[in-house]
């Protein structure tokens, strides 16, 4: 019987895998997704001099959480928000009404989103249809299926390097890098 699950639930991830790539060329996917990370994160490794002492700071709080929203293409990142709040259905909503639409408003997109319960709304679904999307859900527990997850390890490392002490300064870095990582 767990087998059979196993079979099915391969088969189910490559048909889903397969509508993507049938639906139209990679130039017309985005991908969406939220990450979350903690301002104070960094890198537990320092780099010295040979018969030097690495001196790491180490926050003494935890620090705020960040939560960033981002839409990702072939070309790049085509749009991101930084939320310092949880994010839920009507914050996606209010982010894809008023920063992506236009964006996807060129063409007929195909926008692929992971099983986040808060991609499934009816307010988030309505609006993507409204800009003229495709909207493609991935197979429960595939982040590899999903290069959006890539994207953000790559930013998450890049934060974890330059260690922001004030939120004004994430901020800032956000939205100085952020669009140029591609």
């Amino acid at each position: 019987m767990a087998e059979q699950t196993k079979i099915k639930t391969a088969i189910e991830e490559n048909v889903a895998t397969m509508k993507i790539m049938l639906i139209g060329n990679e130039s017309n996917l985005v991908y969406i997704d939220k990450t979350g990370f903690n301002m104070h994160d960094s890198r537990h490794y320092r780099y010295a001099l040979l018969g030097s002492t690495p001196h790491v700071k180490e926050p003494k709080q935890r620090g705020r959480n960040v939560n960033l929203l981002c839409a990702i293409s072939v070309t790049g990142c085509i749009g991101f928000k930084l939320k310092i709040r949880a994010l839920n259905a009507t914050g996606m909503h209010d982010w894809i009404e008023q920063e992506l639409r236009p964006v996807l408003s060129d063409r007929r997109y195909v926008v692929v989103m992971d099983n986040a319960q808060f991609h499934y709304s009816s307010e988030v679904k309505l609006v993507l249809r409204e800009s003229n999307c495709t909207i493609q859900f991935l197979p429960p527990h595939n982040p590899q299926l999903n290069p959006i997850e890539e994207f953000f390890g790559v930013v998450k490392n890049f934060f974890k390097g330059i260690q922001p002490q004030e939120m004004i300064e994430i901020l800032l870095r956000f939205y100085q890098v952020l669009p140029s990582f591609f």
